[in-house]
C-alpha cells in the first residue's frame, strides 16, 4: 500500500472511518487490530508499544482504558459486566498479595514459645503495621481506607438514641477534608492537643462562644485515625485467615486478652473470626515471657553487680478473685491475697553524681545513729531565700503567660519575657528500668506475711538469705507495709545475724503514696471549712476566678478598665510589659501585699472594736439617764393610790 497516495483528511471522524476501511480491507476489525497490536511479538510492533506502561506513557494509556470503561458502562448489563471484570482483576491482585512465609524475621510467622518483650514495644508494632500496609497487602488496605474515608452521598437519617458510641460530630467530620493518616497503629490523642483544633482558642476568655470550646473532647483516640486503624486491622485478619501462620496481631491480642481477664468463650469467638490466637497459644507466649523475666530478675539482683546501690524493690498487696462461672461442688470462686511489685534499677548516670560510699550499709547505719541526736531548728522547715526567689519567678511566669496570651504583645526583644517557670534540679528524662516481680501468694498485711514476702522475693532472685540481706535494701510500699516490716523487725530483736535482724532493710513510702499524702495535705489546707461560709479556701477562690484574676490584675496595673479593653491585643515595649508584670506581682502577690492586707484587717478589726465599745458606752449613759428619769415613775407607780 502506498502511503503517499493517502488522501488529506482534517476531521478526526473522517480519519477514523478511513482507517476502519483500510483495516477492513485486510480482514480485520478494530478489536482484532488492537488485540493483535498488543499481543504481537514482532520487534517493531513491540518497540511501538513499549511506552504504554511506562510513567511517560501511562496518562495516555489510562485515557484509553477510561474511554473503554465509558463505552461499556452505558447500559445496566454493561455496568454489571464491567464490575465483574474489575472484580476478577481485584481477586487476582488480592490472591498475589500476602506476607512472606517462614519464621520471623525471614517471614511473618511468630513462634509463641519464642516471644520476647520487644514484640510488644510500640516501635515493633508500628513496624509490623507499616510492613503490612505497604508491602504485604497495600491493595486491600487502600481499598478499605478509601471506602471508609469517602464522603457519604446518602442523606443524613436520624435514628434517635443510638448505642453505637459517640457519633455526635460524625456528620461534621465527614464534611472536612481527611488529613493524611500516618502508617502506624492506633494513635491516642492528648486532650490538651485536641483543644488546639478549636478555631477560637486564641480568642480572649470572654469571647469563647460555647462551653464545649473551653473543655477537651472526652475521646481516647483520634477520630481521623480510625479509617487507618480499621483498614490495617482488617488486613491483618484477612492475612491470618488466608495463612494461619501470619499471626503477629493475633498473638499480641491473645496475650492482652488473657491478661485482661477475658473469658475463654469470648476468646474462642475472637479466634474464630481471626482477631486473636487460641488460648493455648497465649499461655505458651506468657510462659516464654515468664522465663525471660525470671532470668532478667536473677541477673539484675546478682551480688556481682557493680552498682553502688542495690535495685529498689517496690511492693504492694493485691486481692483478686478467681471467678468460676459454672460452679459445682469441686469448682467455686476463690479469693486470693497476694503481693505484687517490681524491681527498679536506678540510672547509673544519676548515681555517678554521688559518692558511692554514701550508699553503703555502714553509712546508712551511721546516719540512723546520728539522727537520734541531730538538733532540730525551725529554719529547716522554713523556705530559704533561694526557694522564695523561685516561687516569685513561678508567679511572674504565670502573669507573663496570661499577659502575652490575652492582653498585650511584645513590640521588641529587648527584655526576655519568661513564660515558663524556672526548672528545679532537672533530671534527664529516661525510660525507667523496671522489671515486674512474679505474683506471690503471700500478703504483706502482717508481720508473718512480710516474712513470707521476703522468702518469695529471695526465691525469685535466686539469692541466699546472707546474699539478700548483706547490702542496703530499699523497699517502697504503703504505710501499712512499712509498719508491718517494722513490727517484724522488732519481733526479731535482738539478733546477731543480719538475715534475721533485718537491719539492712530501709523502708519508705512509694512515690504514689508520697504524692497522695502531699496532695491530701495541700487539699485539706486550702479547701477551706465547709461549715463556715466565710472560709471558702484558696481552692474555691482560684477555681472560681481562674486566669480571669490574672487578667484583671494586669488590667488594674496597666490602668485599663475591663470595659475599655479591646478585642485585639495591644502592642507594648518588652520593658513596659516587664514593668507591668513586676507591678502586678508587687501589688497583689508579694509579701508586702500580704502584710498590707493583714494591716488592713487589723485596722478594720480595731475600728470595729472601737465602734462597738463606743456604742456600749453610749448605751450605758443613756441607760443611766433613763433610770434616773424612771425612778420617780417607779416610786409613783409603787404608791397604791396610783395603781389601776
Amino acid at each position: 500500500m502506498c502511503i503517499q497516495n493517502t488522501p488529506k483528511i482534517s476531521d478526526i471522524s473522517e480519519k477514523i472511518l478511513y482507517i476502519g476501511k483500510v483495516i477492513q480491507t485486510f480482514g480485520l476489525d478494530p478489536k482484532r487490530f488492537i488485540t493483535a497490536f498488543l499481543q504481537s511479538t514482532h520487534e517493531q510492533i513491540v518497540l511501538n508499544r513499549h511506552l504504554w506502561g511506562a510513567p511517560i506513557g501511562w496518562p495516555s494509556t489510562f485515557k484509553v482504558l477510561d474511554s473503554i470503561k465509558t463505552v461499556v458502562r452505558k447500559t445496566t448489563e454493561g455496568k454489571s459486566r464491567w464490575k465483574a471484570y474489575i472484580l476478577s482483576e481485584a481477586k487476582e491482585i488480592l490472591a498475589a498479595e500476602g506476607g512472606a512465609h517462614g519464621q520471623f524475621p525471614a517471614g511473618n510467622y511468630y513462634n509463641s514459645s519464642k516471644i520476647t518483650p520487644g514484640f510488644f514495644d510500640e516501635e515493633a508494632k508500628s513496624e509490623r503495621v507499616v510492613k503490612l500496609i505497604t508491602e504485604d497487602m497495600p491493595f486491600l488496605y487502600e481499598l478499605l481506607k478509601d471506602k471508609l474515608t469517602r464522603k457519604a452521598t446518602a442523606n443524613h437519617v436520624d435514628f434517635g438514641d443510638s448505642d453505637s458510641g459517640n457519633e455526635s460530630n460524625e456528620s461534621e467530620a465527614s464534611q472536612e477534608p481527611t488529613p493524611a493518616i500516618p502508617s502506624r497503629g492506633s494513635t491516642p490523642v492528648d486532650p490538651e492537643e485536641r483543644t488546639t483544633r478549636n478555631a477560637d482558642e486564641d480568642a480572649p476568655f470572654h469571647h469563647k462562644k460555647i462551653p464545649q470550646d473551653l473543655e477537651p473532647v472526652n475521646e481516647i483516640y483520634d477520630r481521623a485515625d480510625r479509617p487507618h486503624v480499621i483498614s490495617a486491622t482488617i488486613c491483618a485478619v484477612v492475612a491470618f485467615g488466608a495463612n494461619r501462620r501470619d499471626n503477629a496481631l493475633q498473638i499480641q491480642n491473645s496475650v492482652v486478652l488473657l491478661a485482661c481477664g477475658v473469658t475463654e468463650r469470648v476468646s474462642t469467638f475472637l479466634n474464630y473470626i481471626g482477631l486473636s490466637s487460641s488460648r493455648r497459644t497465649a499461655h505458651r507466649a506468657i510462659q516464654a515471657l515468664g522465663r525471660i523475666a525470671s532470668k532478667k530478675i536473677t541477673q539484675i539482683m546478682s551480688p556481682n553487680s557493680k552498682s553502688p546501690l542495690a535495685p529498689i524493690i517496690c511492693i504492694d498487696n493485691i486481692d483478686f478473685e478467681e471467678a468460676v462461672h459454672e460452679k459445682s461442688v469441686e469448682k467455686s470462686s476463690q479469693m486470693f491475697h497476694g503481693t505484687w511489685g517490681y524491681v527498679h534499677v536506678v540510672d547509673r548516670q544519676l548515681l555517678k553524681k554521688f559518692d558511692p560510699s554514701d550508699f553503703s550499709l555502714e553509712k546508712y547505719k551511721e546516719s540512723i545513729l546520728n539522727s537520734a541526736t541531730m538538733p532540730l531548728k525551725p529554719s529547716v522547715f522554713l523556705p530559704t531565700q533561694k526557694t522564695s526567689y523561685h516561687f516569685q519567678a513561678v508567679i511572674k511566669s504565670q502573669i507573663t503567660d496570661v499577659l502575652l496570651k490575652y492582653i498585650a504583645t511584645a513590640g521588641d526583644n529587648m527584655v526576655n519575657l519568661r513564660k515558663n517557670p524556672p526548672v528545679i534540679e532537672p533530671i534527664e528524662v529516661k525510660r525507667p528500668n523496671i522489671t515486674m516481680l512474679k505474683l506471690m501468694i503471700a500478703s504483706d498485711n502482717s508481720a508473718q506475711g512480710m516474712g513470707e514476702v521476703f522468702e518469695g522475693i529471695m526465691h525469685q532472685t535466686g539469692l541466699t538469705p546472707a546474699e539478700f540481706f548483706s547490702p542496703l535494701r530499699v523497699f517502697e510500699g504503703d504505710l501499712g507495709t512499712c509498719m508491718n516490716l517494722e513490727s517484724l523487725r522488732n519481733q526479731r530483736k535482738p539478733s546477731g545475724h543480719i538475715e534475721n535482724s533485718l537491719s539492712s532493710i530501709f523502708t519508705l513510702l512509694g512515690a504514689s503514696h508520697i504524692l497522695w499524702n502531699v496532695a491530701q495535705a495541700v487539699y485539706l489546707l486550702h479547701y477551706g471549712n465547709y461549715l463556715d461560709s466565710n472560709d471558702l479556701g484558696a481552692w474555691h477562690t482560684l477555681h472560681a476566678l481562674g486566669r480571669q484574676y490574672y487578667i484583671a490584675s494586669c488590667e488594674t496595673v496597666m490602668g485599663y478598665p475591663n470595659a475599655l479593653l479591646s478585642d485585639e491585643k495591644v502592642t507594648l515595649p518588652s520593658g513596659k510589659l516587664q514593668e507591668v508584670v513586676d507591678g502586678c506581682y508587687q501589688r497583689f502577690f508579694s509579701p508586702d501585699a500580704f502584710n498590707a492586707l493583714l494591716d488592713d484587717e487589723s485596722d478594720n478589726s480595731a475600728s470595729s472594736e472601737d465602734s462597738v465599745s463606743s456604742k456600749q458606752t453610749d448605751g450605758s449613759d443613756s441607760a443611766s439617764s433613763s433610770d434616773s428619769s424612771e425612778a420617780p415613775k417607779k416610786k409613783k407607780d409603787d404608791n397604791p393610790q396610783y395603781r389601776a
